[in-house]
């Protein structure tokens, strides 16, 4: 009986917690989270220089996952699981669907530094990108990592350390540097 009500107690001060930290970041940083939406330990959520961030109802973002959108808008759909030390940075726009699963270190990002002038350093030239869109209940891998402009269709599966540098039809399965589809890879 000790033990259920040590448990009971973990899961309220958690919630408790969680409550905090989005209380934070919508104070903060002008962040929307739909209603139920859990946010683990060291989670970093940050809008700025007009950047804005929507996470769906029910939506988990878990530890030490970052979501940070300069000058853009991350959406984030309903029911999706944001997994432990995932990326998702935006400069251009990230719109990703509702039932997502976006494993741990998954990074997702729309822009990169620009590389065409080999006078300057590549900090200091423009940022490059795109926006990016994945589809409803997508499933990326561990690890995997997207690029700028993008579109995942929906119900598509990309595997473990997959890098996708291009667009993936829908209901497909994909792995591989750059990603591609498998043998069987519609359902």
């Amino acid at each position: 009986m000790i033990a259920k009500m040590t448990r009971g107690l973990g899961r309220i001060a958690g919630r408790i917690s969680s409550d905090l930290r989005k209380l934070y970041f919508r104070t903060a940083y002008g962040v929307r989270f739909g209603r139920g939406v859990v946010l683990g330990r060291g989670v970093s959520i940050r809008a700025f220089d007009g950047g804005s961030i929507v996470i769906g109802a029910d939506t988990h973002v878990l530890a030490h996952a970052i979501v940070e959108a300069k000058q853009a808008a991350i959406v984030i759909g309903p029911r999706s699981l944001v997994n432990v030390g995932a990326f998702i940075g935006a400069s251009f726009g990230i719109a990703i669907g509702a039932d997502a699963l976006i494993a741990e270190y998954v990074t997702i990002r729309d822009a990169d530094h620009g590389a065409g002038d080999p006078t300057r350093p590549f900090h200091q030239q423009a940022m490059q990108g795109a926006h990016i869109t994945i589809g409803d209940s997508v499933w990326l891998g561990a690890k995997v990592t997207v690029t700028k402009g993008v579109v995942i269709g929906s119900r598509a599966i990309v595997g473990a350390n997959a890098v996708v540098t291009r667009s993936l039809e829908g209901d497909g399965r994909y792995v591989g540097a750059p990603a591609r589809p498998i043998r069987g890879g519609t359902r």
